[in-house]
């Protein structure tokens, strides 16, 4: 697959780089399925998507649009492989300021606070989230101290 991949690339047809990494994909799947094999087998996909960065694209922008169906196991475990921390952490962040409950609101901030917290590098993105956080708490009890009605609790909806 990885050949296949290669010559998809340098036609430089998406739907046909598209269609090489589903292949592959499909296949190892299937392929798992009958041998009950670990993760290998995606981890070659992954192995061939990041030798290759319009496959990786590709194959991340798949894996986004499929998330918004409900299924986030297969950008999550794409990110993990290489450790793409700032796209792990901003996934999270994004799925926190979806929820419409401050306390998962929070909890989803505090995992992309876990996140940014593995690297040095990701100073600004944790400080900035943890920030978040703690502004977070303090308009809840600002929102508790002078009883806002419900229609108008967190963050006024957040407008």
């Amino acid at each position: 697959y990885e050949s296949a991949t290669k010559k998809a690339i340098s036609s430089g047809n998406f739907d046909l780089i598209a269609f090489a990494l589903l292949s592959a994909e499909e296949y190892e799947d299937n392929e798992s399925n009958v041998e009950k094999k670990d993760k290998t087998q995606t981890s070659n996909l992954f192995q061939i998507a990041f030798n290759y960065p319009e496959a990786l694209n590709v194959l991340k922008a798949y894996y986004y649009n499929i998330e918004d169906c409900g299924e986030t196991a297969k950008i999550q475990k794409l990110l993990s492989f290489k450790d793409l921390l700032i796209e792990k952490g901003a996934i999270a962040t994004e799925k926190a300021y979806e929820e419409s409950n401050i306390g998962e609101h929070m909890a989803k901030l505090d995992s992309a606070l876990s996140i940014y917290s593995k690297s040095k590098e990701l100073n600004f993105y944790y400080n900035s989230t943890k920030e978040q956080i703690e502004l977070m708490k303090e308009q809840s009890k600002l929102e508790e101290e002078f009883a806002l009605d419900k229609e108008k609790k967190f963050f006024c909806r957040m407008l």
